[in-house]
């Protein structure tokens, strides 16, 4: 799928992505492509991308995500990716 990760201040992230997890307030939910035609989620306070072997998370502020047409877009006040302890 395509992800798009925008804030007022610019795209943070855009690409392809192999899975996708959004993690709500209300709970977590993992994007599978075939089986979601249409999600919209308000709340939505981190997200996690992997592609192929890579992970990447994302703390979102008052963000809100939807999935239509294979592209996951989501709109944030304030995105920051956390950065991993490895390596």
């Amino acid at each position: 799928m395509t992800v798009d990760l925008n804030t007022p201040k610019g795209c943070i992230f855009s690409g392809h992505a192999d899975d996708a997890e959004l993690r709500a307030t209300d709970g977590v939910i993992t994007v599978q492509l075939a089986k979601q035609s249409y999600l919209n989620l308000t709340e939505t306070t981190q997200i996690t991308l992997r592609v192929g072997t890579e992970f990447s998370t994302y703390v979102l502020k008052n963000a809100a995500a939807s999935l239509r047409d294979g592209r996951l877009t989501v709109l944030a006040e304030e995105i920051c990716k956390i950065e991993s302890a490895e390596g």
